[in-house]
C-alpha cells in the first residue's frame, strides 16, 4: 500500500512538470515518457489488485485432477517450456536491474543541470538542498516498482507458458489415445478420450480465466509501449550519441522492447501449439475404431479447427503481427515528433 501511494504521487508529481513544460518540446517528451511508464504500472497493478481472486481460480484449475495426472514424459513438457521462459524472464530482469541502476547513478555522472534527479517531477522545496535525499527515495520508489512491474509481466508469461505446454501434452494424449492395452479395448478407449476432452475443457476454462485477469493490464501496456518507445526514439534523436543519458536511455528501450515481446512471443507460441489438436486426432488409429469414437474425434477436430488467441482488452491479440503493430506504430509517431521538432528548431 506504502509503494501503491508512492507510485500515485510520482505520477501526480510527473504530471505537474507536464503542464509547466508544455511549450519545450524535449523536456515534455522526456517527462511524458516516464509518465506513461508509470501510468501503465499504476494501471496493471490496480487491474490485478481489482482481480485478485481470480488468481485463486486460476491456482484451482491448476490444481485440478486431470492437468496433475501426468506421465513422466509429459512433466518432462512442462518442465522444457518452464526452463526456457525461466531465461527469458532472467534476462528481462538484468534489463530492469540494470535501468534501475543506471538512474540511481544518472544524477551524479551527468553533468546536466537539469538532471538533478532520476525522474523529473516537481516538489514544493529546493531540489539543491535536499538532492540526496530526494535520489535516494525516488532510487528506491524505482526499484520497488520495477521489480513488482516486471512481476506482473513475467506472472502472465509463465501462466501462459504452462497453457502451451498442456496443449502439447493434451495433442500427446489424443495422438496416443487409441493405444491401449488390455481386454475390452474400444471402452478403455472411450474412457481414455473421454479424460481428453475433459482436459481440453479444464484448459480452455484456464486460458479464459487469465485472459479476464491480465488482458486490460495487457491493453493498457500496449497503449503506453507505443508512445514510451517513440518518445524513447525521439530522446536519443535529440541528445548526444556520446552522452551518459543515451546509454541509459539504450538500455530503457531495449526493456520496453522487451517487455511486450513476452507477451506476443508467448501468446503467439499459445496459438500456435492450440492449433494441432485436429492434426493430433488424425495422426491417432481413428480408423480401428468404432463410430462413436470416430464422431468424438472428428467433434474435437473441429473445435481445435478454431486456435485459443489471448486478447489485450479484447482488441489486440497477443501474436507477433501485433508486435510488429506496435514498432511500425511507434515509428510513424516518431516521425511525425522528428518533423515538429526540425521544424521547431
Amino acid at each position: 500500500m506504502l509503494l501503491f501511494l508512492y507510485s500515485w504521487t510520482e505520477f501526480l508529481s510527473m504530471v505537474a512538470v507536464l503542464f509547466m513544460e508544455r511549450d519545450n518540446l524535449a523536456k515534455l517528451s522526456e517527462t511524458l515518457l516516464f509518465c506513461m511508464t508509470q501510468a501503465a504500472f499504476l494501471c496493471k497493478l490496480t487491474n490485478f489488485l481489482w482481480h485478485n481472486k481470480k488468481m485463486v481460480d486460476i491456482e484451482t484449475l491448476l490444481q485440478h485432477p486431470i492437468l496433475t495426472d501426468l506421465t513422466q514424459f509429459e512433466i518432462e513438457i512442462v518442465e522444457s517450456y518452464m526452463i526456457e521462459v525461466k531465461y527469458l524472464a532472467r534476462l528481462f530482469r538484468v534489463l530492469c536491474i540494470l535501468t534501475v541502476a543506471f538512474y540511481g547513478m544518472f544524477p551524479f555522472i551527468d553533468d546536466d543541470p537539469d538532471h538533478m534527479l532520476p525522474l523529473p517531477g516537481w516538489f514544493p522545496f529546493d531540489i539543491k538542498t535536499y538532492q540526496y535525499q530526494v535520489v535516494i527515495a525516488q532510487t528506491c520508489g524505482i526499484a520497488m516498482g520495477a521489480f513488482i512491474n516486471s512481476t506482473l509481466d513475467i506472472l502472465p508469461t509463465v501462466l501462459i507458458t504452462l497453457g502451451s505446454a498442456q496443449f502439447d501434452i493434451l495433442k500427446y494424449k489424443l495422438q496416443n489415445v487409441t493405444k491401449v492395452e488390455g481386454g475390452c479395448k474400444m471402452r478403455l478407449v472411450k474412457r481414455a478420450l473421454n479424460k481428453c476432452i475433459l482436459y481440453h475443457n479444464v484448459l480452455l476454462q484456464y486460458i479464459g480465466e487469465v485472459e479476464i485477469l491480465f488482458s486490460n493490464g495487457i491493453f493498457v501496456q500496449f497503449a503506453a509501449s507505443v508512445i514510451v518507445i517513440c518518445l524513447t526514439g525521439f530522446q536519443m534523436l535529440v541528445i548526444s550519441v556520446r552522452s551518459i543519458q543515451f546509454v541509459l536511455l539504450m538500455i530503457y528501450f531495449s526493456t520496453m522492447t522487451c517487455q511486450i515481446a513476452l507477451y506476443c512471443w508467448y501468446g503467439n507460441e499459445l496459438m500456435y501449439r492450440s492449433m494441432g489438436l485436429s492434426e493430433a486426432c488424425y495422426m491417432s488409429d481413428w480408423n480401428e475404431c468404432d463410430s462413436e469414437i470416430r464422431k468424438s474425434l472428428a467433434i474435437i477436430m473441429e473445435r481445435g479447427k478454431r486456435p485459443v488467441i489471448l486478447t489485450a482488452g479484447k482488441l489486440f491479440s497477443l501474436t507477433l503481427t501485433t508486435l510488429m503493430t506496435i514498432l511500425k506504430s511507434s515509428y510513424s509517431y516518431f516521425a511525425v515528433l522528428q518533423r515538429i521538432y526540425g521544424k521547431s528548431e
